[in-house]
């Protein structure tokens, strides 16, 4: 390491540059060698008068002066970190548009496909995750010996990527919340998404099934946004024409809609027994 710092010396100083230097995922430097090549790096230029030649960014998921000395601190400054947030839905569905452009077949993929996408990553924020998902809902196309992608494509391929969902949270639902996903759950099998306008109906029609009296409307939207909040379903609005009106739709991402429906049936039928 002390022959490559050398040679980084001279090159500044032969060519009279002013060398930017990144380092990404820096904490798993950190973790492995400490911070000592970062407090040699920024002592590259300390025998100079003449201003600086060396610039260091570094880029990390994790905070990294947690991991950093009192005198490396010093010398990159406490305060000279500039944190990024994740992704929003809107830019995640511009980078899956983008790639799936780029890698794919024209006509192999709609805009709600790309939507489902970004919709499974959106809790992330990670546009890594938005890029593998699409990597993995065109290979099951491809396995299938399919030329364009499906929602269920996306599903099973969100399904294996870690989300903000946990299967306890649909333990600690009510039961109407429950019959509520259901009814998603069995339109979602056939359609693309479900607007809000839809589910109420949707969810009389479960609650006759089950013999139970519906709940109101402001609880069935209480449910909805906790369904929403806990990863379960996710909700976008749009948009209706140049007026005010808004409708919200609703779709699944991470997991196929009918294994969401078999892991909560068996729940509503153990609510129903107390």
């Amino acid at each position: 390491m002390g022959e490559l710092l050398t040679s980084i010396r001279r090159m500044i100083r032969r060519q009279q540059a002013h060398l930017i230097l990144t380092l990404d995922e820096v904490d798993h430097l950190l973790r492995r060698s400490g911070d000592d090549l970062l407090y040699k790096l920024l002592r590259i230029d300390e025998d100079q008068s003449e201003t600086g030649t060396l610039s260091l960014i570094l880029i990390s998921q994790e905070q990294i002066l947690d991991f950093l000395e009192t005198a490396v601190i010093s010398r990159i400054g406490g305060s000279h970190h500039l944190k990024l947030h994740g992704y929003t839905y809107d830019g995640l569905i511009e980078i899956v548009k983008q790639r799936a452009e780029l890698g794919l077949k024209n006509g192999s993929f709609s805009h709600s496909t790309l939507q489902l996408i970004a919709e499974a990553a959106e809790p992330s924020g990670d546009a890594r995750q938005v890029i593998e998902i699409l990597e993995g809902a065109a290979k099951c196309a491809e396995e299938e010996g399919r030329t364009h992608l499906n929602d269920s494509d996306v599903q099973r391929t969100a399904s294996n990527i870690p989300s903000q969902f946990h299967e306890p949270q649909l333990e600690s639902l009510p039961l109407h919340a429950c019959l509520m996903l259901i009814g998603i759950c069995r339109r979602l099998k056939k359609e693309e998404s479900v607007t809000s306008g839809e589910i109420e109906k949707l969810y009389h029609v479960v609650c006759e099934e089950f013999e139970e009296k519906p709940k109101g409307y402001t609880t069935l939207w209480k449910y909805t946004k906790k369904a929403s909040d806990s990863g379960i379903i996710f909700t976008r609005t749009d948009h209706i024409g140049e007026g005010r009106g808004r409708t919200q739709h609703i779709t699944i991402p991470h997991m196929l809609p009918k294994d969401l429906e078999e892991k909560i049936l068996p729940i509503i039928n153990k609510l129903k027994r107390k």
